[in-house]
């Protein structure tokens, strides 16, 4: 059954791509996912294959043609040039339709809030943190990138976790358990083996690949930090780092909304069983919390309100549970 003037929102991350198609009453049709589609982080030809693979899932799950979608939005990260919007729009094939590019980070935010101003951190593959009122950013802190900042992501823990079980092969650092957990999460061999050939495995695993990767790794520090005092210093310096970005884009608005999202702050920072009281729950003391699991449900908020749609709690408490009604029959 086609469905007139709906909306094709996606959600572009570094590891993860997600689209859904919306109805202008704010009911999800249809949802798609695939890989990474941060054009940054994984080049602009995979990251618009992501784009079209997770869209025409969401397109078929709805039996709704391309021709038949009145707005894009496009949620993501990495530099605007590397995939314009010509291109999506001639590799999605949606003539009809209007374009838009949202910032992943606004997204996010209006995954978990439909209040016009607020503040969102999000910690993933990258981490940044913004201040916004009525679609328009304020302000934002960090973002840089992977070469340039990030501090705190997934990467940023990654890279830390790499580099100390470096050392720990070459007898350069001091033991950590994550070694054993790096070397059987990558394959690297027996833990027991010679330690310069698991040196040379890990040295290649890194340099062969995307530098991105590397975030395969951060939920190893999580899981050893109880025991290990080198994930333990990881982890807490990952959340100093975090705080100080959220700190610094909050800059006195303190009564705003704040969303938290990506996986190093849901997963690992606010997983279950973990204690709290680190610098990030310092700095949220007061504050009023909400947790996005990803941004497709606030791409598709943002088409809405780009529409002059009336968008309130219960639109998006709607969006959000039709969205997860589809996923979990994807």
């Amino acid at each position: 059954m086609r469905e007139s003037g709906v909306l094709l929102a996606i959600d572009a991350g570094g590891s993860h791509t997600r689209a859904v198609v919306v109805s202008a009453d704010a009911e999800c049709l249809g949802y798609g996912a695939s890989t990474g589609g941060n054009a940054t982080a994984v080049g602009a030809d995979r990251a618009l294959a992501a784009l079209t693979e997770a869209a025409s899932a969401a397109l078929t799950s709805a039996a709704i043609r391309p021709d038949d979608v009145r707005r894009v939005v496009l949620a993501a990260a990495g530099e605007e040039y590397l995939l314009d919007g010509r291109a999506v729009a001639r590799a999605l094939a949606v003539p009809a339709a209007e374009y838009t590019r949202a910032p992943d980070i606004l997204a996010m935010y209006h995954s978990a809030a439909v209040e016009p101003a607020g503040v969102a951190l999000v910690a993933g593959t990258g981490a940044i943190a913004g201040r916004f009122r009525d679609l328009v950013i304020e302000r934002t802190v960090d973002g840089t990138g992977w070469l340039l900042g990030d501090r705190g992501s997934g990467f940023w823990i990654g890279r830390k976790v790499a580099r100390a079980v470096a050392a720990d092969l070459n007898g350069a650092g001091e033991p950590t358990d994550l070694t054993r957990l790096v070397i059987e999460e990558l394959g690297l061999g027996p833990t027991e083996g010679d330690r310069s050939q698991r040196l040379r495995a890990l040295v290649s695993w890194v340099y062969d690949g995307q530098p991105v990767r590397l975030a395969r790794l951060a939920p190893l520090a999580f899981r050893a930090e109880a025991a290990d005092d080198t994930a333990a210093a990881i982890t807490a310096e990952a959340e100093e780092a975090l705080a100080g970005t959220l700190r610094l884009v909050r800059d006195g608005h303190d009564e705003l909304p704040v969303v938290l999202g990506g996986s190093v702050v849901v997963k690992g920072l606010f997983g279950p069983g973990r204690s709290s009281g680190g610098a990030l729950t310092r700095e949220l003391a007061v504050a009023d919390v909400r947790i996005a699991h990803d941004g497709v449900a606030g791409a598709a908020i943002v088409g809405l309100l780009r529409g002059r749609a009336v968008v309130d709690r219960d639109t998006l408490a709607r969006l959000t549970r039709s969205i997860e009604e589809l996923r979990g029959r994807a």
